[in-house]
């Protein structure tokens, strides 16, 4: 069974952190399907999504002014016991992660 359209996170990040969105439960697969992001702080903001253990980076999110917003549209998998990340290089951040809860 899906839980469909599942919000994974939704808050503030300060600029400089490194910080998980959600671990995906033992027995579930994620399909991230959806991060919005708003720069409340710095023209030329950056982050970096992240599967958070490794830290390894599959896009990077960048807007020219404050208060300007970015969006990735995708289909990234996390395993059980792997997490969303991001990585807020320069600027905060008010951000929401979205997409598939899926049973295994």
């Amino acid at each position: 069974m899906a839980i469909y359209s599942t919000l994974f996170y939704s808050g503030v990040q300060p600029q400089g952190s490194h910080a998980t969105l959600y671990t995906v439960p033992a027995g579930f697969v994620v399909i991230l399907r959806d991060v919005d992001a708003l720069s409340t702080t710095t023209a030329n903001a950056q982050i970096l999504l992240t599967e958070a253990a490794a830290a390894n980076a599959f896009a990077s999110l960048n807007v020219a002014t404050v208060l300007d917003s970015a969006q990735w549209r995708g289909r990234q998998v996390f395993p059980a016991g792997y997490a969303i990340g991001i990585n807020t290089v320069v600027g905060a951040w008010v951000v929401r992660a979205s997409g598939y809860l899926l049973t295994v």
